[in-house]
């Protein structure tokens, strides 16, 4: 099964974002692909963000990094499910503060 996290930033973090970004990449490596910076929100996700893919067998080490680096973050992560709003409430699992996240477009 593959999972994303989605790591939630304000735009005034922006150089802070892209150290934490490029730490994540040293600490994370594949099968597990560091995405790009969305400096909006997409979708049912309210803030940008970057998104982290992965399988779940790196599951427990992307939770641990996660934890270490990004103190002070919101980070959301779930199973990808052909139900996308299970997949986003009842199976998400927050690290840090939860957000409301725009359900309405799943």
């Amino acid at each position: 099964m593959k999972y994303h996290a989605h790591v939630f930033f304000e735009l005034d973090q922006l150089n802070k974002i892209q150290e934490l970004h490029f730490k994540l990449q040293q600490e994370l490596s594949d099968p597990v692909v560091i995405g790009r910076l969305l400096d909006k929100s997409v979708g049912p996700l309210p803030k940008p963000m970057f998104q982290i893919d992965f399988e779940q067998s790196e599951l427990q080490q992307v939770k641990q990094v996660l934890t270490q680096v990004c103190y002070g973050f919101s980070i959301l992560i779930h199973p990808l499910l052909e139900n996308e709003y299970l997949a986003h409430t009842a199976y998400a699992e927050w690290i840090g503060l939860p957000l409301s996240l725009n359900l309405e477009y799943l």
